[in-house]
C-alpha cells in the first residue's frame, strides 16, 4: 500500500472492491469523458476487475480511504496514440477538488519512473474535461500535442496528449 496524503492511499485492485467501485461506475457523470460506458450492473464490475484490472501488469491500482473502501481508480495503460505507458485514472464525485487524484497521479509517476524503470509515461484528456486538465498540469506534464478525431461512444473529440520525461519528475 502506497500512502499518497493523509486518509488515502493507493493498492492494488481485489475483487471485494467490486460493490464500492460500481457505486460510482454506474454514475453517467463519472464516465463522460471516458472510452468506457457506464456499468449497468455490479457484474459488470465485477467482469472488469477479474479480466482488466486483475490481469494487467503492471497492476491497476484504487484510490482507498483511510476505511480502506475504494473511492477510484488509477493505472497505467498501453494504448495506439503512444509509444509509452499512459496513465488513466478515474474518481468518485464525492472526492473531487480535494486534490486526491492530483497526489495519487504523483505517487504513480513514482512508481512508474522509479519502481518500473520508465523513461517516459504519458497522460491524456478529452478538451472538455477541465478537472482533469488542471490535475495533469499541476502535476506538470509538458502539453505535446492535440489529436483531433478521437471517436469516444459515436462522437468525434480532441484530446490533449502530454509526457513527462522520468529525468524531470526525479529532479
Amino acid at each position: 500500500m502506497y500512502k499518497i496524503m493523509d486518509d488515502y492511499y493507493l493498492r492494488t485492485v481485489k475483487l471485494e472492491d467490486a460493490a464500492s467501485l460500481y457505486e460510482f461506475s454506474k454514475d453517467k457523470e463519472v464516465t463522460k469523458y471516458l472510452s468506457w460506458e457506464a456499468h449497468k450492473n455490479i457484474e459488470e464490475t465485477i467482469n472488469v476487475i477479474t479480466n482488466y484490472y486483475l490481469t494487467k501488469d503492471p497492476k491497476s491500482f484504487v484510490i482507498v480511504n483511510k476505511e480502506n473502501i475504494a473511492i477510484g481508480v488509477i493505472d497505467f495503460n498501453v494504448v495506439s496514440r503512444s509509444e509509452y505507458m499512459e496513465i488513466g485514472y478515474f474518481l468518485n464525485p464525492k472526492y473531487h477538488n480535494k486534490g486526491i487524484m492530483t497526489n495519487a497521479v504523483k505517487k504513480l509517476l513514482e512508481i512508474g519512473f522509479n519502481k518500473l524503470k520508465y523513461e517516459v509515461i504519458a497522460i491524456s484528456h478529452i478538451v472538455e474535461n477541465i478537472q482533469s486538465k488542471r490535475v495533469i498540469e499541476k502535476v506538470g506534464f509538458k502539453y505535446i500535442k492535440t489529436i483531433d478525431n478521437i471517436l469516444y461512444k459515436n462522437k468525434n473529440y480532441s484530446l490533449l496528449y502530454y509526457e513527462m520525461k522520468g529525468t524531470d519528475f526525479n529532479e
